[in-house]
């Protein structure tokens, strides 16, 4: 016999159980849109080895290299690609050679190579370094007149005095995630990074062995944490803390964008930071 109470009661609970599944899918959906590449907050760029970042040769940028400077970078390497030689920073000449660069070694996982004024000083293997891992690693070179210094994760790995260092980039381009391996000048880029991004400085100074550590310790407190000595901003600065198609811009108003070159759509944004 046909039960009304039973029957609405009935109603109410699918209604409820449906309810409920609707609020749950909502929830999963959001959060699945989440790790695609809008996450709620912005602490890095990811680069999937088909693009880079390209900051334009100048006049400026010549002279500052040409004399002490140094330059800093954070990044994180994609787990699945450990022993490939892939460019983390590069500046070249109006050859076409190598005026400074970074990269990630391609014998091992746990090697790193620098390169100043065209010559190969590496690879080396920090203690601390496994590409295969989800971590962030310092990486910064400075210079003091022929002096040059590497510092890996806030600790100098090597140290040349080198009796000729002629630093002369013209107008080529410095590379964020590539290099150029073509001859001229600013020809054929490759060697993209795949990885995290989270942060680039650069001083028109050679930064003390103190400094580079303590920014090691403190990577996103540039200018909340100073040290006596520290009070002296960088000349160019760029971070990654909001998703953007087109250009990176220059915080310290110097005009110097990191403009997005590559393949579209290969770019990504992460809450992964090196902080």
């Amino acid at each position: 016999m046909f039960n009304p109470v039973k029957s609405k009661i009935c109603f109410v609970n699918i209604v409820w159980t449906y309810s409920i599944l609707l609020v749950l899918s909502f929830f999963l959906l959001m959060s699945r849109c989440g790790e695609t590449g809008s996450p709620d907050e912005i602490n890095s760029m990811g680069l999937s080895g088909r693009s880079y970042l390209e900051i334009s040769g100048n006049a400026v940028l010549d002279s500052i290299l040409s004399g002490d400077f140094s330059i800093e970078i954070w990044v994180r390497a994609d787990t699945s690609l450990p022993d490939s030689q892939r460019a983390i920073l590069m500046i070249g000449n109006e050859l076409g050679g190598t005026e400074i660069g970074f990269f990630q070694g391609d014998s091992d996982s746990s090697r790193i190579d620098f390169v100043i004024d065209e010559d190969t000083l590496g690879g080396f293997h920090p203690a601390s370094l496994d590409w295969r891992k989800q971590t962030f690693h310092q990486i910064c070179i400075t210079r003091q007149e022929t002096h040059v210094r590497f510092y890996f994760d806030g600790w100098e790995i090597a140290s040349f005095a080198l009796a000729e260092i002629d630093i002369d980039i013209g107008l080529s381009n410095l590379l964020i995630g590539g290099a150029y391996r073509s001859a001229g000048c600013n020809a054929g880029a490759r060697n993209f990074w795949t990885g995290l991004v989270d942060e680039v400085r650069l001083w028109d100074r050679c930064l003390g062995s103190d400094e580079v550590l303590f920014h090691q310790n403190h990577p996103d407190k540039l200018f909340e944490h100073f040290l006596g000595s520290q009070s002296v901003p960088p000349v160019g600065i760029w971070r990654f803390n909001e998703s953007r198609e087109d250009y990176i811009p220059d915080e310290t108003g110097n005009g110097n964008p990191a403009w997005i070159r590559g393949s579209s759509g290969s770019i990504f944004w992460s809450e992964s930071g090196a902080d």
